[in-house]
């Protein structure tokens, strides 16, 4: 175990085999240390939001000109195994999860190349 700077904070290092290490930290399994995470966390979004809700507004904005919505939307696993749903900024075209089954479809080679990496040297989204 290693010793970091935050009070209780302790790293273990948890192997993989093929993957480089990963470090994980119980130090937030104390009721005082998980309230004084949240109310960090709550002040830290309350100190940033004016300075990032206009950018991220602006950003919207610019891609709903693109066409389609300007969010994307996906749900995902978290911890315990339950799902959640995320909202990002749209970075690629509308309808890329289709576009990309279409492209993979007419493809082979595409087809085992995403299938080996799960990416794509000229993807088309």
């Amino acid at each position: 175990m290693f010793e970091v700077g935050f009070r209780t904070s302790r790293l273990s290092e948890v192997s993989v085999e093929g993957l480089a290490p990963v470090y994980s930290s119980p130090s937030l399994s104390s009721l005082y240390n998980r309230f004084f995470k949240r109310v960090l966390d709550v002040f830290l979004v309350l100190l940033a939001a004016p300075f990032v809700l206009p950018l991220v507004l602006l950003m919207g904005l610019m891609i709903r000109r693109d066409g389609g919505s300007a969010f994307y939307t996906q749900d995902r696993i978290g911890l315990n195994g339950e799902t959640f749903r995320i909202y990002k900024l749209r970075t690629m075209v509308t309808d890329a999860d289709a576009k990309l089954a279409a492209h993979l479809a007419a493809d082979p080679e595409m087809r085992a190349e995403w299938e080996e990496t799960q990416k794509l040297k000229n993807d088309p989204r």
